[in-house]
């Protein structure tokens, strides 16, 4: 191939080369995160249309995706498109059966078409899950109630309550199926299941006046006059303020003409209740009374007999009258004269604890009842009230905090509680004290107790016993003992009493072993509980924190990839699985994910700082990959929510360093914290970009040769002066070269390979960078002699991924040579025999050019402080081929980028280009070698050198010239007139020869 046409096709291989990077391919392919977070986004905005649009681009890429299905499903039911709907809401299940908002949403799909079945069994899944999610037993419920099944319904409803007894929202909703049951039961004509309603309406609901006043009347209607009193009377103590509560007991004791009863007790609740209705009622009694007695007052008959007969009829009638019309004062005066009389019995001990309970002398009620309990154990009046006065005692201890104190009393009623009933409140409140006050073992012993007494106290036996082993400081007890209950039920009730208290012990469990340092224990437990509850939102939370502290990478993202189905919106799942993107390298997903969210939380800090921090590495990253533009524009996003993050700071003054925008490059980096010891390099490293910063440098270089076998010095120097452009470069350059060398032809020595004199070159270059992968240079140069005539250079270099780039080059050169001329020099060594002696002598320079055609391809690949170079080239002259291979290594030893060792080697039948530049001695045809090496260094941030040296071994070529014979002048003519010239033979003396250069230069920068 011809020197040209292998030029011609070199060039036209770069221009394609050019053309295919600038329209390298765009993926606009997003990662399925990409696309489900962003139609999240526009979902939460009321954007439907968008978020579908979204979804569909999705689809296309990602038809199986659980996320992008889920959403489709979303988008079909607010369009009310059911069918649609269950389509794309059981493919994402059947891609992924966790899908939590999937299931939601066929919940939703089944019951408004009426499929009640499916609806209750996706709650089902759904509460294997979330086994206490109150809402979800909500919703079971309804299900039930629109199918018909309102036992199941009301069974459900009323264990969710005992379960949940603070929840205000289920205890109305229980109150009010109550009032429809109750409704419907009074209008049979037995009235056992209304009043049975009635009282569980009362009891979850106390303070309600309307539901006691209804069981009084039903009472009342059922002939039960003293259950009514009673209930009449518990309603208007639990609610004091009621006065119709009031009226009702006391209009039906002055229905049964107990006036006396009936004013005394409204008198006695006179002092809760201020109310003037109150204060009129008891004026109309005692008006009623009056009317009453003025009739006839036994009482005051049977006084009068007293006094004048002491019969025992008379005071039995005047004591049990004044029991009964609460005269006190005469109760207890009666009760002495009983007692003068020789009565001890219990039923006169009795009276006077009733009179002394109502008078307020309670020390000496309690002491009455404890005797009469003493003398007569099964009376169950007796007992039912001592057992009362002894849990009130107990009460009053316990609220002021003497937990210790009120166990005796709690024991006695326990022990001694004549009906189920009481005693077990009085086992309840005797676990209660002694958990209060650290008494595991009685604690325990009451639970057992009262397990037996109650099915239901059962049904709570290992949730009360879990809580008082994990007090103990036994947790693992107590969650092992949970753990086994958790096994053995099958009723899905019980079944989340039992999670819900291991959840609660455990938490606090895995919270105090982090805090410890024992996290593969916390990691443990944190598994444990997401066994049997999995949508546990701070156990998930401290699962994925214990594996990211125990670098459990793949079982961090799979909690993550857990978490996010059942929270896919929860903003510490989205940074947690962004974490996981940028561990595994993909940058571009953890953004894609963030940056919906973040565009609703522009100021949550965690999700700030994780997609400031996905975006320094994917910076980083498109530096790397030679995409510094790309690498900027995701700076510039980040910044706009985290604008003082210093490392993305800093990463954006990485990808300006990469498009050698050096001062941009150094007002970023400024940014960076060096760690201690590391003040110094990074100084180092900001000077090195401040004298990059600069526009101009001028160089001052010189280059010495010595050969190796005389004392012979060939010397070049240099001035450039370099001004560089965003994207640009130019370099204007002089070199200088002097030769040893006579001005006449006589002067010249047979060693000498080119004539004497001075030389000079002029060149320039030009340096432009098309776009962040793609660099061409262009070089021309001109020199008088020594040089090369003529210079003509392209080059254009490919950067890769990874740190590699890779150059073709093509150059013409116009190589002088120089040849000696010789002639002939005649002296007469005798004149008397008229002889003639001939030789030869140097008769100037035969001064010719070559045309040197040279392409090569090189290539480079960068480590971080190291940087291995090499290329190879092909040279044609006069029709022949040669070759050279250079290989260079270079290290920088400091961070400026600036200073560095380097190493060089070179071997060809060619010599290194370098040499022919500067005007260096070298051959053709022969092999050339050179080794090198040299050090760079910067000074300060306006002066930079450097030093080389090479040793450099060629193919020389001497020529010489000898006559080929000397003949008596008489052969050829006289002395004067000669017969012509002498015939001589050419020689050249070859050999290799060594030559040492050292190369100098010191680079201003301003």
């Amino acid at each position: 191939m011809k020197p040209k046409t292998l030029f011609s096709a070199l060039a036209f291989g770069v221009g394609v080369a050019w053309i295919l990077a600038a329209h390298a391919d765009d993926d606009t392919v997003h990662t399925p995160d990409y696309y489900e977070a962003s139609a999240r986004s526009l979902y939460r905005k009321g954007d439907l249309e968008g978020g579908k649009r979204m979804v569909d681009e999705g689809l296309a890429h990602y038809p199986d995706v659980s996320g992008l299905n889920e959403l489709a499903g979303r988008y079909h039911y607010e369009a009310k498109q059911y069918d649609e709907a269950r389509f794309h809401l059981v493919k994402a299940l059947r891609d992924n059966n966790t899908n939590v908002q999937a299931k939601h949403l066929l919940v939703n799909v089944e019951d408004e078409t009426d499929n009640l079945s499916s609806a209750i069994c996706y709650v089902n899944e759904l509460l294997e899950v979330n086994p206490y999610d109150q809402g979800l037993w909500r919703r079971k419920i309804g299900l039930y109630r629109r199918q018909g099944n309102h036992v199941e319904a009301d069974r459900l409803l009323k264990r969710i309550c005992q379960i949940y007894p603070e929840d205000s929202v289920l205890r109305s909703d229980y109150t009010y199926r109550l009032e429809e049951t109750y409704l419907e039961q009074r209008r049979f004509p037995n009235k056992d299941k209304a009043i049975r309603t009635l009282r569980e309406l009362v009891k979850a609901n106390p303070q309600n006046e309307a539901y006691r006043l209804d069981l009084c009347n039903m009472l009342l209607q059922s002939g039960n006059t003293v259950e009514a009193m009673e209930a009449a009377a518990a309603g208007a103590s639990a609610i004091p303020g009621s006065t119709a509560l009031v009226a009702k007991k006391a209009g039906m004791l002055a229905e049964e003409f107990r006036y006396a009863e009936a004013m005394a007790f409204v008198k006695e609740r006179m002092k809760y209740n201020h109310s003037p209705a109150l204060r009129r009622l008891y004026d109309g009694l005692l008006t009623e009374a009056a009317r009453a007695e003025s009739q006839r007052d036994p009482y005051v008959l049977y006084g009068k007999v007293y006094e004048r007969q002491r019969s025992q009829e008379a005071l039995d009638y005047l004591l049990n009258t004044a029991l009964v019309r609460g005269y006190n004062d005469d109760a207890l005066h009666y009760i002495a004269e009983a007692r003068r009389r020789g009565d001890r019995s219990p039923s006169l001990m009795h009276k006077e604890y009733v009179v002394h309970r109502r008078m307020g002398n309670h020390a000496t009620a309690r002491a009455l009842l404890a005797q009469l309990h003493a003398a007569d154990s099964t009376n169950y009046d007796v007992a039912v009230a001592l057992c009362s006065e002894r849990m009130d005692q107990a009460h009053t201890l316990m609220a002021d905090g003497f937990h210790t104190e009120a166990l005796p009393y709690l024991r006695f009623a326990a022990t001694h509680a004549p009906e189920a009933e009481m005693a077990e409140v009085a086992w309840n409140r005797l676990y209660a004290c002694a958990f209060a006050a650290g008494r595991w073992n009685e604690a325990a012993a009451a639970l057992d107790t009262l397990s037996r007494l109650s099915p239901a106290a059962a049904e709570q036996h290992d949730v009360r016993m879990a809580n008082l082993l994990h007090s103990q400081g036994h947790t693992d007890h107590a969650l092992a003992l949970l753990d086994a209950a958790i096994a053995d039920t099958a009723r899905s009730d019980l079944r989340a009493a039992h999670v819900a208290a291991y959840e609660e012990i455990a938490l606090p469990h895995i919270k105090q072993l982090i805090e410890q340092g024992a996290t593969p224990c916390a990691l443990e437990q944190s598994h444990r509980l997401l066994a049997h509850h999995p949508a546990s939102a701070d156990g998930l939370m401290y699962a994925i924190n214990a594996a990211a502290l125990l670098d459990r990478h793949d079982e961090f993202a799979r909690l993550v990839g857990q978490a996010r189905m059942i929270y896919p919106d929860e903003t510490f799942y989205l940074v947690k699985q962004a974490a996981v993107y940028a561990r595994d390298g993909h940058h571009r997903r953890a953004i894609d994910l963030l940056r919906p969210a973040l565009d609703s939380l522009p100021c949550h800090a965690p999700l700030v700082s994780a997609f400031a921090a996905a975006s320094e590495q994917q910076a980083l990253a498109l530096v790397r990959a030679h995409a510094a533009d790309s690498a900027l524009a995701v700076c510039d996003t980040a910044l706009r929510f985290a604008p003082t993050h210093a490392p993305l700071l800093v990463a954006k003054g990485i990808a300006y360093e990469a498009k050698h925008a050096w001062d941009s490059a150094y007002v970023y980096q400024r940014h960076h914290k060096p760690g201690t010891g590391e003040e110094a390099a990074f100084e180092r490293h900001l000077n090195g970009l401040l004298q990059k910063s600069y526009a101009n440098t001028l160089t001052i270089a010189y280059q010495q040769a010595r050969y190796g076998d005389a004392d012979v010095l060939t010397s070049v120097a240099a001035a450039a002066f370099t001004h560089q452009r965003r994207r640009s470069t130019l370099t204007a350059r002089l070199n200088y070269a002097g030769r040893d060398g006579g001005a006449d032809r006589q002067s010249q020595t047979a060693d000498d390979q080119v004539p004497g004199g001075q030389g000079v070159q002029l060149g320039a270059e030009w340096e432009h960078a098309f776009s962040p992968k793609w660099t061409t240079n262009l070089s021309a140069a001109w020199a008088s002699r020594y040089f090369p005539k003529l210079t003509v250079g392209v080059q254009a270099t490919r950067s890769f991924d990874n740190d590699w780039a890779a150059n073709v080059h093509a150059s013409y050169r116009r190589i002088p040579t120089y040849g000696k001329a010789w002639r002939e020099v005649r002296t007469y060594a005798d004149t008397e025999i008229d002889t003639l002696n001939s030789g030869i002598a140097f008769d100037g320079w035969r001064e010719r050019g070559a045309n040197l055609w040279m392409v090569g391809v090189g290539a480079e690949k960068t480590w971080d402080r190291f940087t291995l170079a090499g290329k190879v080239d092909g040279y044609v002259m006069r029709g022949k081929a040669f070759f050279n291979v250079a290989a260079t290594a270079r290290y920088h030893v400091l961070d400026d980028r600036r200073t560095h060792l380097n190493l060089t080697a070179a071997v060809g039948s060619a010599p290194e280009a370098d040499l022919l530049d500067h005007a260096m001695p070298s051959a053709f045809d022969h092999l050339n070698s050179t080794v090198g090496v040299g050090v760079a260094y910067l000074f300060n941030r306006h002066i930079s050198g450097g030093l080389h040296g090479s040793w450099t071994t060629y193919y020389s070529q001497t020529e010489s010239a000898s006559p080929q014979w000397q003949t008596p002048l008489s052969h050829y003519g006289t002395a004067t007139a000669p017969a012509g010239r002498i015939a001589y033979t050419q020689q050249t003396t070859t050999r290799y020869r060594n030559l040492f250069n050292v190369h100098a230069q010191i680079n201003l920068h301003f």
